[in-house]
């Protein structure tokens, strides 16, 4: 196992370096965060741990606005967080990768879904932590996990009715979680983290051929 950096400029004129770890996978596991949310938050840190456990290398990407602690319109600069994304993913795909699954929390989401658009000729998979009502994916195949919490107020209860009759998605709702998939008790947010890391595993095992 190789512990690496993927090197990129930001528009914010931040030198940004992506942990990129190698053990020699044909499937590479791309972590995309929130927007507060880092990759080594503990959803995104054990999604990225049980992904290398099931075989896969895994990048991390940082946001150019996080390293220079600013604060943004993501709707404004998402063109920008997207090209500053792919660019990184780019250098890491070099390795000639069969499958890509991507891991996207919250502003993730959103980034995942021009992403879609920009690998639609690769292999890829897509779980979507906390997505929010702007963010939900539209017409997918069966290879798109969904996870939210029924306390998320970035997703409407209109939404959650029609995600949940889809079949063309696989979905888990975390009851009484919030935004953070977490709850006023610390014991039952890390036993509902539990559940929800291991779903994940599940689904990394399922698409990473």
């Amino acid at each position: 196992m190789d512990f690496n950096k993927v090197e990129t400029i930001s528009k914010w004129k931040e030198a940004l370096k992506h942990d990129y770890i190698v053990q020699n996978s044909e499937t590479l596991l791309v972590i995309l965060p929130g927007y507060a949310y880092e990759s080594v938050a503990p959803l995104l840190y054990y999604a990225g741990s049980v992904g290398m456990e099931e075989g896969c290398d895994l990048l991390c990407i940082e946001y150019g606005y996080q390293k220079k602690q600013v604060d943004i319109d993501i709707f404004k600069e998402l063109s920008t967080l997207v090209e500053e994304t792919k660019k990184a993913i780019d250098k890491a795909l070099k390795s000639n990768y069969k499958k890509i699954i991507f891991v996207g929390k919250s502003l993730g989401t959103f980034i995942m879904n021009e992403l879609r658009k920009e690998y639609s000729e690769k292999n890829t998979s897509y779980i979507y932590l906390t997505p929010t009502d702007r963010s939900i994916p539209k017409n997918c195949c069966s290879n798109v996990l969904i996870v939210f919490g029924s306390g998320d107020n970035k997703l409407s209860k209109e939404l959650v009715i029609e995600i949940k009759k889809r079949n063309d998605i696989e979905v888990i709702e975390i009851k009484d979680a919030n935004h953070s998939l977490e709850f006023k008790s610390t014991i039952k947010s890390i036993n509902e983290l539990s559940v929800v890391v291991k779903r994940c595993k599940e689904f990394i095992h399922k698409y990473k051929y």
